[in-house]
């Protein structure tokens, strides 16, 4: 079976649907990485939603993909920008806690190799 990623999408503001970085965007891309290192994506689509004044349980899909980390089901995310995952402090700390703790493979932008924490 092939492993699986996660590919993690959102924008925060109208402007980003507009600079070449919409959903998208952002989805073909985690496709066209998932495809180059040989893992079946799995989409996790935000749709337009801040994260700056949000908390993690705020943000169902986020929880959704979370929990599938937790249950051992996933091990590698795709974003397009670390601030995809979170820009307020208390919310990126329990993000940044989940993905270490489990050991997940976290690959931003083109990069094919995981990002080193």
């Amino acid at each position: 079976m092939k492993e699986k990623i996660g590919i993690l999408s959102r924008v925060s503001s109208k402007g980003q649907e507009n600079d070449g970085t919409s959903i998208e965007y952002q989805i073909k891309m985690g496709n066209k990485i998932s495809k180059k290192i040989g893992m079946k994506p799995i989409s996790y689509n935000e749709g337009g939603v801040s994260s700056w004044n949000s908390n993690v349980n705020t943000r169902p899909i986020l929880v959704k993909m979370l929990t599938e980390i937790e249950g051992k089901r996933l091990n590698n995310i795709w974003v397009w920008n670390l601030d995809r995952l979170g820009r307020h402090s208390e919310s990126w700390y329990t993000i940044l806690k989940i993905l270490i703790g489990w050991k997940v493979n976290v690959y931003v932008g083109e990069s094919t190799k995981p990002y080193n924490f």
